[in-house]
């Protein structure tokens, strides 16, 4: 099988080549996404990248000291791109071979985590950004980044709590009607009848399940 790639001239591309032409080679492609890039041809530019990155496979096999930083720029511009394109499970997916070739890149971890907002992991992209603080403390972006999540946090959880009371009471509401039923049919069980003709130990017992429950919700947000 010919291994040989051809360059932007469509002239075939030889892997006995200096080291000079093999670096203008990828550049040349590079310089080409970058371009499309800027002019907001985003899926043009991905194909730029990922052209690029099979030139890598091709010129730099078995050297991944050389190819891994123009792989890495590849992965991270591919992944914005996708971003700009609200494609974000694509982008995604190259922020996670970014995050493979450097496992604490800073743009790799932001645009992941901007991902994870998007899709509603909240949690996860949160850890991302602590990653991020853990390495830049003072990293402004990743600052601003964390209070948007943590604002998107507390709105979930008031989302929950909501949800929760709501589905307490419609089932107090049912209870309700269903002794009323029994009251009419004559159907009541001790247990019951008590409760309706006792309305401080109904509010009792109310108040002790409504609070186990909301123990149970509480420790599962921390979670």
């Amino acid at each position: 099988m010919n291994s040989n790639i051809e360059d932007e001239e469509g002239k075939p591309y030889n892997k006995e080549k200096s080291e000079s032409n093999r670096y203008e080679a990828c550049m040349i492609v590079k310089r080409e996404g970058n371009t499309f890039y800027e002019q907001k041809e985003y899926r043009k530019a991905i194909e730029s990248y990922e052209k690029l990155l099979r030139y890598l496979g091709v010129m730099y096999k078995g050297e991944k000291h050389l190819s891994d930083p123009v792989k890495l720029t590849c992965e991270l511009n591919i992944a914005q791109s996708y971003i700009k394109l609200e494609e974000h499970g694509d982008a995604l997916t190259h922020c996670n071979q970014a995050l493979e070739i450097e496992p604490t890149n800073i743009k790799a971890l932001y645009r992941r985590s901007k991902c994870y907002t998007f899709m509603g992991k909240y949690d996860d992209a949160k850890t991302d950004i602590d990653t991020i603080l853990g390495i830049e403390p003072e990293n402004r972006d990743a600052l601003k980044e964390l209070q948007q999540i943590n604002v998107k946090l507390r709105d979930l959880k008031t989302i929950q709590k909501k949800q929760f009371s709501g589905m307490f009471n419609r089932g107090r509401i049912y209870q309700d009607r269903d002794i009323e039923e029994k009251v009419q049919n004559n159907q009541l069980t001790d247990v019951e009848h008590s409760t309706s003709k006792n309305p401080l130990l109904y509010a009792l017992i109310f108040t002790a399940v409504l609070v186990v429950m909301l123990i149970l919700l509480y420790i599962q947000m921390l979670r």
